[in-house]
């Protein structure tokens, strides 16, 4: 999942250009806040890691004060930002901080699965996925297609009535069914929140 979410990879994060955006979901770990003087508000670190690896995060003060309680150890979070780039080197900015779960649902547009068509528990998936989904309303659509030879066959989207509230837990359960041979994600276009200094007066 975390392919399709993310906008890089960790080990590639820094190098991107300045003001770069980025996506990024893992699990929060090594958390550590950081005073720099005594009036000043605490600065935040995250080091997220997924199945490729992990990397060090900094929250500034108006980002942690905003969405530090959404941080908490081995918490599965998406974070967003951008990338500040000066003559001391890159380092990752993070701007909002969501507990992933939660966000899963407004993120992923749509589901294709992707299903070995020899496979002897191939009938079984459809009523596994239909009972999750009548479980689940929500407004991802979702597909089913079947790979050939390492190529995808034309896909078949499944019913609007079947609309699914992603969730991380009956995706990952539904992913481990052994029919299933991988999955593509939809995902909606990464947009950061306007800075409230910069932003426009009505």
């Amino acid at each position: 999942m975390a392919d399709a979410i993310d906008t890089f990879a960790i080990e590639e994060m820094l190098q991107q250009g300045d003001r770069t955006e980025f996506r990024l979901c893992g699990i929060a770990s090594n958390l550590a806040k950081k005073t720099l003087e005594a009036r000043q508000p605490p600065l935040g670190r995250v080091h997220p890691r997924d199945q490729a690896g992990r990397g060090a995060l900094n929250m500034f003060a108006d980002a942690y004060a905003a969405y530090g309680t959404a941080l908490a150890e081995n918490a599965l979070v998406l974070v967003q930002g951008n990338i500040l780039v000066n003559q001391e080197g890159a380092r990752i900015n993070v701007k909002e901080c969501y507990p992933l779960d939660a966000q899963l649902a407004g993120l992923v547009r749509k589901v294709t699965w992707l299903l070995h068509p020899s496979h002897r528990d191939l009938p079984a998936f459809p009523a596994a996925a239909a009972r999750t989904l009548n479980r689940q309303t929500g407004d991802t659509r979702v597909e089913f297609g079947f790979v050939f030879n390492d190529r995808v066959a034309p896909v078949a989207e499944a019913s609007h009535a079947l609309s699914w509230k992603l969730n991380a837990a009956t995706f990952q359960e539904l992913r481990a069914h052994p029919a299933v041979a991988g999955v593509q994600l939809e995902t909606r276009r990464l947009e950061l929140k306007q800075d409230r200094r910069w932003a426009k007066r009505a």
